[in-house]
């Protein structure tokens, strides 16, 4: 067995039957457990009654149901409940193509037409996808690698040429930003730029590209997600290289983002799988795609792919070890745009004999790099901490932003009325099962004043919320506060689905009382990558919802720096608005 960029394949193939079977024995859990008791963690949807049947498909609505997990677009399994076991029993798989908030606490969600064989009397529950099925077929593809087939062709280009084209498109970057482009070209386009919140990365991998089309180059886009490929390819396609010249791959064209592009450009985005796209001979000979953008999956498991000269990997800090095995057979040039201080991939192995989980940081420590040290989106009060804590005080921003308050009128009388840039406010109420409704209700008076009387549009403030049973407690609150149309427009989630986003004043609501793991800097909750991407998605103000037991917990656990530090920031920074219930 071959050796993938120094790691050896046997111990990703192993790594990787782990990574199936605990996918596996996780979903496992949803046959095992009652409806009633997966209802109240968050992951499960349910029950799905259906309302009215089209030709496209069924709408259902769930009552009682404040927050969902799901979004449009993604692939689900429906189950039912087993009459003899009265545990559910997975049914068939879909994708969904509607989520919505008709009334509070209803949401209506629309399926494909297939689901018309469950009758219109049926209950129905949503669980999240089994990935243990690809994870499979990566291993199976692993280990038909071999010496032979395991490189892709090294095309010679014109390093001469790049540098001479390099400043048409890179007027708009800052020093570093320029820096890095020179690194890269300078090692043969390969290598790591590491991007910390809002540095601009994006914009620069933009540029990137724009340099290499222009010198002949056939570019690939990919990350381990389709949001944000599409994120990549969107703001290519409006910095103005033509949508004909681009090619969107995916085997579910309905994964495909195209709310993220303009609709014009949507319609013409060349879309589907390499296999059917080969098929029609839109990569034969000298076709006009320049860019070709595809999820790692895509490029990984496609036996039909056309060769690219470069490979762009975004968010490669996300994107697990084991795509280091297939990375040589893509391309023989590859750039990684990342971060790994912030979120990791979404493994469910703890212990491994692997250099790393992901494939940035194994080739950070290998590896000179450059770090991009401007941001553009938060002040120098928010940035603080992550910057001190992450990136060893380098991270400063930039003067357009330095002193952003957006929030500066919000110091009139009243509850929460401060002229700080840090808020911290600790309670001591109740939680149930990690949500806890006193503190949602702070949540919601909260946002109203800062609406109200701060004079901020709701959808500048966004809530981060480790739990999803806490979000629900969130949204019921808003809902009855604003009603559930004004609601929606409030952005609530986990902090996983912030990351990449940016509001104007974030609240991080913890909600539950004890971080459960007890695990500290390796905790749900006292992870410090998952603080750093909260902390960083705010422009202008960021506070933060705690209840005094958990503080205290944290204080006495010797393992929890991260969320230690992240405490003593808050209340250094704080309006100092302690309360005792």
């Amino acid at each position: 067995m071959a050796k993938h960029r120094d790691i050896d394949a046997n111990n990703l193939a192993s790594f990787l039957a782990r990574v199936a079977n605990a996918e596996k024995a996780s979903h496992g859990r949803f046959l095992e457990k009652s409806p009633e008791e997966l209802l109240l963690e968050g992951d499960v949807l349910g029950p799905l009654r259906a309302v009215s049947n089209e030709d496209a498909g069924v709408l259902f609505q769930v009552r009682d149901t404040y927050f969902c997990r799901y979004r449009a677009g993604e692939t689900v399994n429906v189950a039912v409940i087993d009459p003899k076991t009265k545990k559910l029993k997975i049914a068939t798989s879909s994708h969904i193509k509607f989520v919505g908030f008709p009334a509070p606490g209803l949401v209506e969600v629309f399926l494909p037409n297939t689901l018309k064989m469950f009758g219109a009397e049926a209950e129905l529950f949503l669980l999240p996808a089994n990935s243990a099925g690809i994870h499979w077929n990566l291993r199976k593809k692993l280990l038909a690698i071999d010496d032979s087939g395991l490189k892709a062709s090294h095309k010679k280009i014109s390093l001469k040429s790049i540098k001479q084209g390099m400043s048409k498109h890179t007027r708009g970057l800052n020093t570093v930003q320029k820096e890095a482009v020179s690194f890269l070209v300078e090692n043969d386009l390969n290598g790591l730029v590491q991007g910390p919140p809002g540095t601009g990365k994006t914009h620069l991998i933009v540029s990137l590209i724009k340099i290499l089309i222009d010198s002949g180059l056939k570019v690939g886009v990919a990350s381990l997600t389709h949001s944000a490929v599409d994120n990549v390819l969107s703001k290519l396609i409006r910095s103005g290289v033509s949508v004909d010249e681009v090619a969107r791959v995916a085997g579910d064209v309905n994964r495909i983002k195209f709310e993220l592009y303009d609709e014009s450009d949507s319609d013409r985005l060349l879309g589907g799988s390499f296999k059917a796209l080969s098929a029609k001979g839109e990569f034969a000979g000298d076709t006009t795609f320049k860019v070709l953008g595809a999820t790692l999956h895509s490029y990984a498991l496609s036996d039909t792919k056309p060769d690219i000269d470069v490979l762009i990997i975004d968010e490669a800090s996300q994107v697990p070890i084991y795509f280091q095995s297939f990375l040589d057979g893509i391309c023989s040039r590859v750039i990684q745009f990342g971060d790994h201080k912030q979120l990791p991939p979404v493994v469910n192995i703890e212990k491994h004999n692997l250099p790393s989980v992901d494939i940035f940081s194994y080739e950070i420590e290998k590896q000179n790099y450059p770090m991009l040290e401007t941001q553009y989106r938060m002040n120098k009060v928010v940035q603080s901490w992550s910057s001190n804590r992450f990136y060893q005080g380098k991270l400063h921003p930039h003067t357009s932003n330095n002193e952003r308050d957006i929030l500066a009128g919000f110091n009139q009388e009243g509850k929460f009325s401060s002229a700080s840039i840090v808020h911290f406010h600790a309670h001591n109420g109740a939680t149930i099962n990690n949500a806890s409704p006193y503190e949602a209700s702070m949540v919601a008076d909260l946002v109203e004043a800062i609406h109200n009387r701060g004079g901020l549009p709701l959808t500048e403030i966004g809530i981060v919320t480790p739990h999803r049973t806490h979000a629900g407690a969130v949204c019921a609150k808003l809902q009855d506060k604003f009603g559930v149309m004004v609601a929606q427009s409030i952005l609530v989630d986990t902090v996983e689905r912030f990351q990449g986003q940016e509001k104007e004043t974030i609240l991080l609501s913890l909600g539950a009382d004890r971080d459960s793991t007890l695990k500290g800097d390796k905790g749900f909750i006292g992870d410090g990558r998952r603080l750093n991407v909260s902390v960083t998605r705010a422009k202008s103000r960021f506070y933060c919802l705690a209840s005094n037991k958990l503080i205290n917990q944290t204080r006495k656990q010797k393992n929890a720096t991260h969320l230690k530090s992240f405490f003593d920031w808050c209340e250094t920074k704080r309006e100092d608005d302690k309360e005792s219930a």
